[in-house]
């Protein structure tokens, strides 16, 4: 949530229209990609620094608002959702991976998850 709030001045005001392409050369890294259009508007996309590791750093439109993904090459052993400051989300393993939604309160991120995961496949 640290991140999210950092990047967030900066990150709000833009608009990068992000493409399916765009999301694909992203996710190759993490040998990753999505076999369909991406479900959601895509505001901003690019790659960060995640405690000792990278993750692909995507923020689109959810529900409530906008909601923040992160996959990371840090593996975790299970699903756990979080509730903090306002702020909400889950992280969840895929492979060797971790999945991590974080937004809005109120916002269903296993519901947000489970859409993106239906379309994201190992490359």
């Amino acid at each position: 949530m640290e991140h999210v709030h950092a990047e967030m001045g900066f990150i709000e005001p833009l608009d990068e229209n992000v493409s399916k392409a765009q999301i694909n050369a992203k996710l190759l890294p993490f040998a990753y990609q999505i076999g369909q259009k991406f479900p959601y508007h895509v505001y901003y996309l690019n790659h960060c620094g995640f405690g000792d590791s990278n993750a692909m750093h995507m923020v689109f439109q959810g529900e409530k608002g906008k909601v923040t993904l992160f996959l990371t090459g840090i593996a975790s052993q299970q699903t756990k959702s979080f509730d903090k400051d306002g702020m909400a989300g889950m992280v969840e393993p895929i492979g060797d991976a971790s999945f991590i939604l974080v937004g809005e309160e109120g916002e269903d991120y296993a519901k947000i998850g489970e859409n993106i995961k239906k379309i994201l496949n190992p490359a």
